[in-house]
């Protein structure tokens, strides 16, 4: 049996790296030269 708690975190984490990847792209490599690869 799969606990919740630890999809919640997966799915937590992963939208975390994406939104990061978002906020990387539009603002670090215009703003801070940060190569976002």
């Amino acid at each position: 049996m799969v606990s919740i708690i630890n999809i919640a975190m997966k799915n937590a984490i992963n939208g975390f790296l994406f939104i990061f990847s978002i906020y990387c792209k539009l603002f670090a490599e215009q703003i801070f030269l940060f190569d976002c690869n």
